[in-house]
């Protein structure tokens, strides 16, 4: 667990910084068979009556005419996210008629690798759903040993090898994978959540805590850049599980440790449950110590009208594994996709969806 306490800064209000968003021309890609031209974030698959060609950036894969996806996904459990996950596959199986066998890691690095390196053995799948918690240590597995077993990756929010702290758009893709799918792990959509948090703290000093995710996790490197880039300093910045006993516990040795706290970023609504329920034991009233959380999810719904909640931009899990999957599915056609997508239902990477008292009303949730 990484914890960093520091002392109290004054936050100036600044302008809104902006990401820019760099678009990035992949290597030449080969095959056994051929080579072909540069991928770019537009590549095209090519089908025929012998088969499909996949274009992964450094080569394409091919398969026979009328090959369905047979997909192993990767994620894990245990929060209001990745059961929104898991409550969508059997209507995504019926829509396409394909199987998606889910293998659950509970936020494990290690175990997550040992999965996955199982599943390219086993040789029983051509494609990789993956919310990769291992950071790095992935990168091989995914853009190298999947491709030669004949694998297709498409990765969901965190991706690999070192495109974790880049921008929303075609750097965020890695290649040797078919795509990359949601914004909401970015840089691009962190900094800009974090400017909006930011301004509705107001002028003045403050001191900020931040309860962010696993350390090798995309978003928990682009929390920390999100505060750096909108110049503000925590007093306190440790790592959760996102899960909401974690969340309590983390909070309240926090608030003991920096009583002068007034505002708390938190990575996920799970993580922010927890927050709230030390900030109620620590007698704290609604809006005394401001709350800023990515996630919007409907169990929350109720703590933005108390005004436990200041403000929240969403996560969508239903769009992005329908996105991911949908995109599977059209590689598999011979109708390939852009490598990357925001998968966002509302607002973009550099303009969140604001989910606040005025407008929780109105925002459809997803889980």
């Amino acid at each position: 667990m990484r914890f960093k306490a520091r002392g109290p800064l004054a936050i100036a209000i600044v302008a809104g910084c902006s990401v820019a968003l760099a678009a990035c021309s992949s290597s030449s890609s080969t095959s056994a068979a051929s080579s072909s031209p540069p991928a770019s974030s537009q590549a095209s698959a090519s089908g025929s009556g012998s088969g499909i060609t996949i274009d992964l950036g450094t080569q394409q894969l091919h398969f026979p005419a009328g090959t369905k996806p047979k997909i192993a996904m990767f994620a894990g459990s245990g929060i209001a996210y990745q059961s929104a996950y898991q409550a969508e596959l059997p209507a995504l199986k019926a829509k396409y008629g394909i199987s998606i066998t889910y293998y659950d890691s509970k936020f494990d690095p290690t175990t997550q690798l040992d999965q996955i390196r199982s599943a390219i053995q086993g040789k029983q799948f051509n494609a990789f759903l993956v919310e990769n918690y291992s950071g790095s240590s992935a990168c091989t597995l995914l853009t190298q040993q999947a491709p030669a077993a004949g694998i297709v990756v498409s990765q969901l929010d965190n991706p690999t090898c070192d495109q974790a702290t880049k921008p929303a758009g075609s750097e965020f893709w890695t290649p040797g994978t078919l795509n990359s799918i949601g914004a909401e792990s970015t840089v691009t959509y962190y900094t800009s959540w974090a400017r909006e948090a930011k301004a509705l703290l107001g002028a003045g000093s403050h001191q900020v805590a931040v309860i962010d995710g696993p350390p090798l996790v995309a978003a928990t490197k682009n929390m920390d850049s999100a505060m750096a880039n909108n110049g503000i300093t925590p007093v306190a910045d440790v790592n959760s599980d996102y899960t909401t006993p974690t969340a309590l516990k983390l909070t309240a040795n926090v608030l003991q440790s920096h009583p002068g706290i007034d505002a708390i970023f938190s990575v996920g609504p799970d993580v922010t449950v927890g927050i709230v329920t030390a900030l109620k034991q620590a007698g704290k009233k609604p809006g005394q110590v401001k709350v800023f959380e990515v996630g919007g999810a409907k169990q929350n719904a109720g703590l933005i009208q108390a005004g436990w909640l200041t403000m929240s931009v969403p996560y969508t899990p239903k769009t992005i594994i329908d996105t991911a999957v949908d995109q599977l599915i059209l590689a598999f056609q011979g109708k390939q996709g852009p490598h990357y997508l925001d998968a966002l239902n509302a607002g973009t990477s550099a303009s969140p969806y604001q989910i606040t008292g005025k407008t929780v009303g109105s925002y459809q949730f997803e889980y």
